[in-house]
Order: structure tokens, then C-alpha cells, then sequence
């Protein structure tokens, strides 16, 4: 996942999750291997999934 606003990086997505009731985090590793977390209000959700 590349993140907007700036230049944040990217996020290569392990897993999903959800926090009741409008809360969604994304969690994984940046390139360099540091493990990173995302959390994201649904109002300001934008992801592409790409297999």
C-alpha cells in the first residue's frame, strides 16, 4: 500500500483489522522490515488491493 499526504512511504500488508465502530488498521512491514501499523477512520479510506 503506498500512503498518501506527503511522502509516508509504503506498507506491505500482512493483515487487517477493526476497531468498533469506524476505526480500520492495516498492519505489516516497510521496506526496510520494520513492522508498521496503520489506523485509518472509514470516512478517509481509499485502498487499492493489487494480487
Amino acid at each position: 500500500m503506498g500512503l498518501a499526504g506527503g511522502y509516508l512511504g509504503v506498507l506491505k500488508i500482512e493483515g487487517l483489522g477493526y476497531i468498533d465502530p469506524d476505526i480500520v488498521t492495516f498492519h505489516g512491514r516497510a521496506p526496510d522490515g520494520a513492522r508498521t501499523q496503520l489506523v485509518q477512520h472509514v470516512s478517509q479510506l481509499n485502498v487499492m488491493l493489487k494480487a
